[in-house]
């Protein structure tokens, strides 16, 4: 039972993981947009940003951070 929950909890750090590094691109493609006059602005890290952010939410709900859990390395 605790390599089920384990592997559980390592598959949801994996899909937070990815789904932080998708986010925070997509936030820097879009800053670029806004900084950078020679960059040309696309709708889709806009909507990937967005998508990204919920799926986030969406997994913060199912599986939200225990108290005990150092935020700082």
């Amino acid at each position: 039972m605790s390599n089920e929950v384990s592997s559980e909890n390592r598959e949801s750090g994996k899909k937070t993981l990815v789904l932080a590094l998708i986010a925070g691109m997509c936030g820097n493609a879009m800053l670029s947009w806004l900084t950078i006059s020679e960059v040309t602005f696309s709708i889709f890290p806009l909507i990937a940003l967005v998508l990204s952010v919920q799926a986030l939410y969406q997994e913060y709900l199912r599986n939200p951070i225990p108290e005990d859990f150092p935020m700082v390395a």
